[in-house]
């Protein structure tokens, strides 16, 4: 089945990458002899643009930092002020209006080019659905391994394995996402999320049959994805795998993503702000200033990257963790 011709750029851009994922996955399901539903998940992943608020953020930012920049050199130019006449004249108005402009215009680019990025690897489209390009990785790995004769080499297995525990935080992001859009109680929450535990732990018990016989535990995983994919396509969220696919209990390991999504997080902010030091670094703000600013800069922008990318409440379970993890100092005596 051929891709529809969209004629708008980004559309085209989108949904090019799209038949790049799925086609391979129809191939491995065929492969495998098991349904995949094509159509409803096409509709599932059709592009959605971004609005105005992707700008909202960096703008807000800018104007922060741009103010920061006026008010400093205000008070550098102000008699009586930081600078004296040995230490330096302070910066052109003009100067600092380009130097202004400047971080505005690089400010847009980066942007921009996350925007076109995020065209590029199909992920404007409803959070609900992104788990599916996860599903699709999983679902030709299995066929693959489960195809090959003798049964894959021990790398193919790992990674294979690897691609079965990359599937379970798509997926529990995306419940969490649909959950707190709908504005759902407690008690369906709860029901939820213990659906996404068995689905986790069944995902790892198959993983984990790799090391007894990797044909029938490849196909197994093969399985698991269709049908994950299918349900996802239809929505069925509490039903993602049937309950004979599913383990009487979760098993209760922690889950070993919550560290890579943090320091993705973190790597993303220390990024931002190393740029944004070098930025103010070069109109002279003094580093007494600087270091205690950036600290503060990079933990407000790791949350906030955790928030938009796992929403308030996974963002917010996340540095609880954390906290979790910190001694804590004896209570003082009575």
């Amino acid at each position: 089945m051929t891709a529809p011709g969209w004629r708008h750029p980004l559309r085209r851009l989108h949904h090019r990458h799209v038949e790049k994922k799925l086609a391979p996955a129809i191939e491995a399901a065929d492969a495998l002899g098991v349904p995949l539903d094509a159509i409803r998940i096409r509709a599932a992943l059709t592009y959605e643009p971004a609005g105005p608020g992707v700008f909202a953020l960096p703008a807000m930012l800018t104007i922060a930092i741009c103010s920061v920049l006026a008010a400093y050199n205000e008070s550098g130019c102000t008699p009586g002020g930081r600078l004296t006449p040995e230490q330096g004249a302070c910066a052109p108005s003009a100067t600092v209006g380009f130097g202004m402009l400047g971080i505005a215009g690089f400010v847009f680019l980066v942007v921009a080019a996350a925007v076109v990025t995020s065209i590029r690897e199909g992920q404007n489209i409803n959070p609900t659905y992104r788990p599916f390009y996860q599903a699709f990785d999983l679902l030709r790995a299995a066929a693959d391994l489960a195809g090959s004769d003798p049964a894959g080499r021990y790398s193919e297995t790992v990674a294979l394995s690897r691609k079965a525990v990359e599937l379970r935080q798509p997926l529990r992001v995306a419940i969490n996402h649909t959950t707190a859009t709908f504005g759902t109680g407690k008690e369906l929450k709860a029901t939820t999320n213990r659906h996404i535990e068995r689905v986790e732990a069944a995902l790892g018990l198959a993983a984990d049959d790799l090391l007894v016989d990797r044909r029938a535990a490849a196909r197994k995983l093969g399985v698991l994805a269709a049908s994950i994919s299918n349900n996802l396509a239809h929505d069925r969220f509490t039903g993602l795998l049937p309950e004979a696919a599913l383990p009487a209990a979760a098993a209760l390991d922690p889950d070993r993503l919550d560290g890579r999504r943090l320091m993705k997080a973190c790597r993303l902010a220390g990024i931002f702000v190393f740029v944004l030091a070098v930025a103010l670094g070069r109109f002279g703000v003094e580093a007494v200033i600087l270091v205690p600013a950036a600290l503060a800069v990079w933990l407000v922008v790791s949350f906030l990257l955790l928030c938009h990318r796992h929403g308030l409440a996974e963002a917010t379970r996340l540095i609880r963790s954390i906290r979790s993890l910190l001694p804590v100092s004896p209570a003082p005596p009575v």
